[in-house]
């Protein structure tokens, strides 16, 4: 019940009296509204009361924000009431008394990790022969009108003894996960990164697959499974911005949109991601999903039914914007020799023909972070009589916003990737392939891991404060790409208009190129063309493609059947002509249609066949018996273990005078190999010290003879 509480607890114990906390498990993504400022986490700073007066904190970066504000669950969110906390000399702010049932600190649970629900855990510690008491709880998170009583469900507990299987099962497998392309095809994220020509800058080929997705299952229960598979499909990835602490948009995660497919319906869900706004360790998103229903038959072995069911995990990650669509910012910040960076187009060729594809830029034309390039030819690769103006912040643009803004949200849907578009007549875009994952492109008219052109036409639906449409859109500069959903709900630009009442409007993409005039003389924003004035340098119209845009010039319209070639990696180059390396970084997921599969195989038991070799490791434990052992609660509770048995199996103990003292008899349906015996006859009384025989004899006719020795205390 994801919505009705915030996560789960297991604990274990010896006894129902002796339960203790050995995993906790809590929701992705929730927060809570916090409508007074009585939160007091990383959000809000040191000095953060508004009840005291104090609503700016002395770091510049941590603010009291506006209320009411959602706080991120996760960590050791404190909730604090009104009057339970001071002020001291130092304008810091301490908390005399805090309210809250859960989250790390002096609370005595575990804070909130966000890590998600799996519905599975394996418990790695306990040991085979010993009774355990389970508890599941759910918890949730107090209000501070709650009161500081713990928001959790009673410990209802469930026995059980681990026991050691019977080795008269076939193992289940679980496949490693293999990833599939739109044609069926079998991909391979592992296989090697292209290289790059020193001399030339050209790399040898497109990149592998993305590495960035993965599918697992949150635990792999074979024995109540039959043989089948679970496919992950990507079925759109969501904008975000994941923030940096120069802009004013806040942090806002990407949202994978999923369908997991196992043995049962088709499930939707999400995952966000939030990757490094500069570079760093990569971000990892996950989410888990019903995956596969247990087999009924094989699931009441252990007291289940058909309403159990097992949990897949998928995961994505991504590195940070610096090795995907913000590249220039990363050449300014990691070294003069790294300005030769970007995406590439091309014609007429297998592979990539443009030498030095990216080496003219501001960067290495002009030794400045923001020119207006007048020389079209290689920025972004060539194509004959096409000039290629690629809007990238400091190679081509002004270092300032909006461009490095963008870039922070652009980097959330970018791919590493070959594409193909493929021109139909009059300007129709016929389709867009992207080559390495072998799918169709998807058309949007927003940012999207997507494509689109913004044109002429893609104007009708900007409006001003007075809501009055901008039909006096006559030219293109390279500053119209801000305004384009989402860029006008995240950083309020557009030729100056700011947030608009319906943030999610704005330019539209469209599906098919117009030439429209277009000016590239401008390195600095200027919001639309409406408000610029600047002269036309001849016509064209701007290409969004995989989160990056390009100001496209030409006299005309690409003739039907034309072929453009685009290619774009996830990494860094460094180097200039002659010395060009290529350092490469994880492969996003941003791949709509991509699909993940594993498939299990469910394990057999047969109990009717007994190997010798098995039967022979048939012993007792402890040998000898004296007086009392761990397996052992109370004095009047003895325990003796037969193990490595069977499932199946009559168990005969004889004293050394050949009397039948008692018999057992051994039936587990789970497959387990061990039987206890309470040292008792068959008239209920303990036996005496001595010497013993046991006889195993199974289904099969089988027979194993042992002997083993009892030391008991006096009745």
């Amino acid at each position: 019940r994801a919505n009705d509480v915030e996560g789960y607890r297991i604990y274990r114990g010896r006894t129902q009296s002796e339960l203790a906390l050995i995993t906790q498990f809590d929701y992705a993504g929730t927060t809570m509204t916090d409508y007074t400022g009585q939160f007091s986490n990383d959000d809000y700073g040191s000095r953060c009361a508004p009840e005291l007066g104090i609503v700016k904190p002395a770091d510049p970066l941590a603010t009291c924000p506006a209320f009411p504000h959602r706080v991120a669950l996760s960590g050791n969110v404190v909730q604090v009431r009104t009057g339970d906390r001071a002020q001291l000399a130092s304008g810091d702010v301490l908390i005399v008394k805090a309210d809250t049932a859960v989250t790390g600190g002096n609370s005595g649970f575990p804070g909130l990790t966000d890590t998600g629900v799996p519905f599975a855990y394996v418990d790695r510690t306990a040991r085979d022969g010993f009774q355990y008491y389970y508890a599941v709880t759910a918890f949730d998170v107090n209000s501070v009108k709650s009161g500081p009583t713990s928001l959790e469900s009673a410990r209802a507990t469930k026995p059980t003894t681990p026991r050691a299987a019977s080795g008269q099962e076939t193992a289940g497998t679980l496949s490693a996960p293999v990833m599939l392309g739109g044609d069926g095809s079998t991909l391979d994220p592992a296989a090697a990164e292209p290289t790059i020509d020193a001399t030339t800058g050209i790399f040898s080929g497109p990149a592998p697959a993305t590495n960035g997705l993965n599918l697992g299952l949150a635990a792999f229960l074979p024995q109540v499974l039959q043989n089948g598979s679970v496919t992950l499909t990507v079925d759109s990835v969501i904008p975000g911005n994941w923030g940096d602490i120069d802009y004013a948009a806040g942090l806002i995660p990407s949202t994978y949109w999923f369908t997991g497919q196992g043995a049962g319906a088709p499930v939707k869900f999400s995952a966000p991601l939030v990757g490094p706004a500069t570079s760093g360790a990569d971000g990892v998103g996950s989410a888990n999903f019903l995956a596969t229903a247990m087999d009924s038959a094989a699931a009441s072995r252990f007291g289940g039914d058909q309403s159990f069911s097992l949990f897949g995990t998928a995961t994505v990650s991504t590195p940070g914007v610096y090795q995907l669509t913000q590249k220039g910012r990363a050449s300014v910040n990691t070294g003069p020799d790294a300005w030769q960076q970007g995406p590439r187009w091309w014609t007429g060729a297998a592979n990539e023909n443009t030498n030095d594809p990216n080496g003219i830029n501001c960067g290495t034309v002009t030794g400045t972070y923001s020119c207006g390039l007048a020389n079209l030819s290689r920025n972004a690769g060539a194509m004959a009589g096409v000039g290629i103006f690629h809007i990238q912040s400091y190679m081509t643009v002004a270092s300032s916003a909006p461009a490095r803004d963008i870039e922070v949200t652009t980097s959330s849907v970018m791919r590493a990737a070959d594409f193909k578009w493929y021109w139909g007549a009059a300007g129709a875009v016929d389709s867009v392939v992207d080559v390495t994952h072998h799918l169709r492109v998807p058309f949007s008219p927003k940012v999207r891991a997507s494509w689109g052109i913004l044109n002429d036409s893609s104007f009708v639906r900007v409006v001003d404060p007075t809501k009055l449409p901008d039909t006096s859109v006559t030219r293109l500069t390279w500053s119209d790409f801000a305004c384009v959903a989402p860029f006008v709900k995240f950083f309020g630009l557009c030729g100056g208009v700011g947030n608009w009442t319906a943030p999610d409007s704005g330019a539209v993409f469209q599906n098919h190129a117009r030439l429209t005039p277009v000016n590239f003389a401008s390195s600095t924003y200027t919001g639309t063309q409406a408000l610029t004035g600047a002269a036309a340098s001849g016509t064209g119209f701007i290409i969004y493609l995989n989160g990056e845009f390009f100001l496209m010039q030409m006299a005309s319209l690409p003739a039907s059947g034309t072929v453009w070639n685009a290619r774009f990696y996830s990494g860094d180059i460094e180097g200039t002509v002659g010395s060009y390396a290529f350092t490469p970084a994880t492969r996003p997921a941003n791949v709509p249609g991509l699909r993940v599969q594993i498939s299990y195989t469910g394990s057999t038991l047969n109990p009717a066949v007994t190997a010798d070799s098995l039967l022979a490791l048939v012993h007792t434990v402890p040998d000898p018996y004296y007086v009392t052992n761990q397996l052992e609660i109370t004095a009047n509770t003895k325990v003796l273990r037969f193990v490595n048995l069977p499932s199946q199996a009559i168990i005969r103990i004889y004293s050394v005078s050949g009397i039948l003292v008692n018999l057992l008899t051994h039936n587990d349906p789970a497959g387990g190999g061990e039987q206890v015996w309470n040292l008792r006859n068959r008239n209920n009384q303990f036996v005496a010290s001595g010497v013993y025989f046991y006889h195993v004899e199974t289904p099969d006719g089988r027979k194993k003879i042992g002997r083993f020795t009892v030391v008991n205390y006096a009745q």
